[in-house]
């Protein structure tokens, strides 16, 4: 008898930002709509390419509406002066302790907002990588290995 195991791998969604040239607020880079996207395992912002003359200040925020509503911040960095480069990165986990300090209860976030706060005319470039929680249809197996 053989039993194979299959390894399946999630979709990624990936959304480049391209240049984003900052403005006097905070900048928002990307909202997800989780009633469309689903949950996620994790998701990362990462910056390369920039030019920081200030130091520059990247955070995501769950929000109340698909839109962005009521912003709860989930995780931050500060990205140094001179920096041409920045990761921020959350998982589920993360998610879901912002939701019990937000004491919003199982209607949870609806949406996850990546917003950027620097010195006005400051360049960034880089991309929102997103790993969905559970497996989409129509993937492919990665590697299948017999196991006798």
């Amino acid at each position: 008898m053989s039993i194979y195991k299959t390894s399946m791998a999630s979709k990624q969604y990936i959304k480049p930002l391209g240049t984003v040239t900052l403005t006097a607020g905070p900048d928002e880079l990307h909202v997800t709509n989780l009633d469309t996207f689903g949950q996620i395992k994790n998701m990362a912002v990462v910056l390369a390419g920039c030019t920081i003359t200030g130091a520059a200040v990247l955070t995501i925020y769950g929000g109340t509406t698909t839109s962005g509503g009521t912003l709860t911040a989930i995780a931050a960095i500060t990205i140094a002066i001179s920096a041409t480069t920045g990761v921020l990165q959350i998982d589920a986990e993360d998610i879901g302790e912002a939701i019990e300090q937000a004491d919003l209860g199982p209607e949870g976030f609806k949406s996850l907002v990546v917003k950027i706060d620097g010195t006005n005319t400051d360049t960034i470039k880089g991309a929102i990588v997103i790993n969905p929680l559970h497996e989409r249809d129509g993937l492919t197996p990665s590697s299948v290995t017999a196991l006798t």
